[in-house]
């Protein structure tokens, strides 16, 4: 079997343009999984094997960033 660092290095060189992050978790248990961030809108999840290397992969969205809202400018004192 490969290693963790391995799979997760091969995951990346295939199918890293598609995600915006690619990690490698842990589980509790030991055992560990790709999970895969992607932001694209039409992203399909058949794209890309459920498992990798005997590692299951997990496809999360990002939540779309939400544009910043604008701070008000101080209160100045009216000139003396």
């Amino acid at each position: 079997m490969v290693t963790d660092q391995f799979a997760l290095e091969k995951f990346k060189r295939v199918y890293g343009q598609m995600f915006a992050e690619v990690k490698l978790h842990k589980g509790a248990n030991g055992g560990s999984e790709i999970v895969a961030y992607y932001n694209k809108p039409h992203f399909k999840h058949d794209w890309v094997p459920h498992t990798f290397c005997r590692r299951p992969v997990r496809c999360v969205r990002l939540a779309e960033p939400q544009p910043a809202t604008p701070t008000p400018l101080p209160a100045t004192s009216a000139a003396k």
